[in-house]
């Protein structure tokens, strides 16, 4: 019996990969969309409980360097 039924460990060990891609493909995708300029922005807050609260992890461990 595996401890990672789901496969969520696998799911894990891609973040890095498919969040390179959506930084690749964010220029082209928002290009058309009414965003804010940048510098007016001063906090970003990710929201989350228990599982679902891991992106706030992922983001801060990858936004650290």
């Amino acid at each position: 019996m595996s401890v990672d039924s789901l496969g969520v460990l696998d799911c894990l060990r891609v973040w890095p990969e498919l969040l390179t891609t959506a930084h690749d493909q964010a220029p082209a995708t928002l290009s058309h969309a009414a965003m804010p300029n940048i510098d007016d922005i001063d906090n970003v807050v990710f929201c989350g409980m228990g599982g679902s609260g891991i992106v706030g992890d992922v983001v801060t461990t990858v936004g650290s360097g």
